[in-house]
């Protein structure tokens, strides 16, 4: 199986590549959506992550107050620290399952869209990258 891994800063183009390779009928892992998913219908372990390092205030149960995360992290490097790595690694277990279940498929070529690829170190999962670059004013 071929894996191409899009990767590009801010701006750059590869939410708009991406939903032209969807429609395309391209096999496509999301790591944005993936993190998406995880605040809009957020997993037990989520949840209970976000509690322990006292990152969901009152908000009710199940429900993430955003702002409130936003204001915490910016404010103490460690819990930032701890989110992003927790984060990592729920969508490494996302990308891992989908190119497990691609493979059993017997998939020629999929695609990673992996927004911070190569901060990630994460260029030799993939056989080919797009870096998407756009210049500023543009």
């Amino acid at each position: 199986m071929i894996i191409v891994g899009i990767t590009g800063g801010i701006a750059s183009g590869k939410t708009t590549v991406v939903k032209f390779l969807k429609k395309k009928k391209f096999i496509i892992h999301d790591s944005d959506f993936v993190v998406k998913k995880m605040y809009s219908k957020p997993t037990k372990s989520f949840v209970k992550h976000l509690k322990d390092n006292n990152l969901l205030g009152s908000a009710k149960e199940r429900k993430i107050d955003k702002k409130l995360i936003r204001e915490e992290i910016f404010n103490n490097k460690s819990k930032k620290n701890k989110l992003e790595k927790f984060i990592h690694k729920e969508v490494k277990k996302s990308r891992d399952n989908f190119l497990k279940k691609q493979r059993a498929k017997k998939t020629k070529l999929v695609i990673l869209d992996i927004p911070l690829l190569f901060e990630a170190k994460l260029e030799q999962v993939c056989h080919y990258i797009i870096l998407l670059y756009l210049p500023r004013g543009l």
